[in-house]
């Protein structure tokens, strides 16, 4: 059995010491990315369910939003023709208090159309958002 100097094995021990470093840091490396890749997933996981849930909530005020404004309007239609239909019994204000009640009818449901259209537009740009949120 040949004789090893004393540098020998310091070098045949630094060598190995080395190989285990090196080892033990990529196993680290590994771990982290791992770990980073498991942290992203339960990111993107969490942002696609909030997405979701706040998809749904969108919905339901959408809708609300509509079926109020028209529950609204037909009772504005209903107490704004109170008072034109009185006066259309007295026979001079008759025909003028029927073109009054035709432009109030159409004046008030241009308001609510406006108020659909406004509520619309608010849900699509939140869809728009949504989506562009779900592509992160």
């Amino acid at each position: 059995m040949p004789v090893q100097t004393k540098e020998k094995k310091e070098s045949v021990k630094t060598t190995a010491e080395k190989e285990t470093s090196n080892e033990a840091a990529k196993e680290q490396t590994s771990k982290k990315t791992t770990e980073k890749q498991a942290s992203q997933d339960k990111q993107k996981s969490f942002r696609t369910e909030t997405v979701a849930d706040l998809k749904e909530i969108q919905k339901l005020v959408r809708k609300a939003i509509e079926d109020g404004a028209t529950n609204v309007e037909q009772v504005h239609q209903a107490v704004a023709k109170m008072p034109l239909k009185y006066l259309e019994k007295i026979k001079i204000l008759e025909n003028p208090m029927r073109g009054a009640n035709r432009i109030q009818e159409k004046t008030i449901g241009q308001v609510y159309e406006l108020l659909r259209t406004f509520n619309n537009k608010i849900g699509e740009f939140s869809e728009d958002l949504f989506k562009k949120i779900e592509k992160k």
